[in-house]
């Protein structure tokens, strides 16, 4: 169920991958703080799902489009077919494991509007016991990328390398320029993609669409946000339980290298430098 609005200002983009669990509280905190100031819609993919995501959608909130793979498709596929299948002018990719207050995504596309050299922008993400998620980055170094794989933050939490990578030393109070976002919010001015193109599918099943989008931002000339005047709860949790070596590393460690080959590695461990 697909209903095209061309009078709509935003839309909100869901996937979940069995995470029907997370989706039901997602939904109602988007809907229940809707006043009508922003008109949106909402579409969420199940993508090939076997907990029900459907049918939660379609019993509880018959309003929001649903999309049913027949198969499963990574971060950027998914997010593709709905960017191309709606006419808004912005985009917010959400996960479903957030809490939202669509009244302050109001405020910051507000705030896209009067700054036209904004392609992407994220808000202050918070954990559920409202302690801060490190949600903006710098452009990665091969050694800040082997320290996250190792855990050396969780042993050695003043690590300058990661402390920098991880903008640490950043004003988290504070509207900042950054290099990229995670992209468990982001929100997009649609413009943008017809000037640097969609998220990057070779980026498969997950990690790094991301910062690959934002460095081909950057380096046509737009500003990348972090905007912590809106803060979204996120029930994020790091995996590492089943060790270092397991299925989702490998898929990580095969688009760091990608991103490093496609846009310029050097002996440095850094790519290509944009002003």
């Amino acid at each position: 169920m697909v209903n095209k609005n061309n009078n709509l200002l935003l839309s909100i983009i869901i996937i979940s991958t069995n995470e029907g669990k997370d989706l039901k509280p997602c939904l109602e905190s988007i809907l229940s703080s809707s006043d009508n100031s922003y008109p949106f819609d909402v579409y969420v993919v199940d993508n090939n799902c076997s907990d029900g995501t459907s049918s939660i959608v379609l019993k509880d909130f018959p309003n929001v489009n649903l999309i049913i793979n027949d198969s499963k498709y990574g971060f950027a596929q998914n997010n593709n077919q709905v960017i191309r299948m709606t006419n808004s002018k912005y985009i917010l990719l959400l996960n479903p494991d957030t809490i939202v207050d669509i009244k302050k995504i109001g405020e910051m596309i507000d705030f896209f509007d009067k700054n036209p050299d904004i392609a992407l922008c994220g808000p202050k993400l918070l954990n559920p016991d409202g302690s801060l998620q490190y949600n903006c980055r710098r452009f990665p170094t091969l050694a800040a990328v082997l320290m996250r794989w190792a855990s050396i933050d969780k042993y050695f939490p003043n690590n300058t390398v990661l402390k920098k990578y991880m903008m640490k030393d950043l004003d988290h109070n504070k509207i900042s320029n950054v290099d990229w976002l995670l992209g468990a919010f982001l929100l997009i001015k649609r413009e943008i993609f017809s000037k640097v193109g969609y998220f990057d599918e070779k980026f498969s099943p997950l990690y790094y669409e991301d910062v690959d989008l934002c460095y081909r931002v950057k380096k046509a000339g737009y500003r990348v946000v972090y905007y912590p005047k809106v803060e979204v709860i996120h029930f994020y949790h790091r995996e590492s339980a089943q060790g270092i070596f397991n299925k989702m590393t490998f898929a990580h460690m095969k688009n760091v290298a990608r991103f490093f080959l496609k846009h310029g590695y050097r002996l440095s461990n850094k790519v290509n430098k944009i002003k």
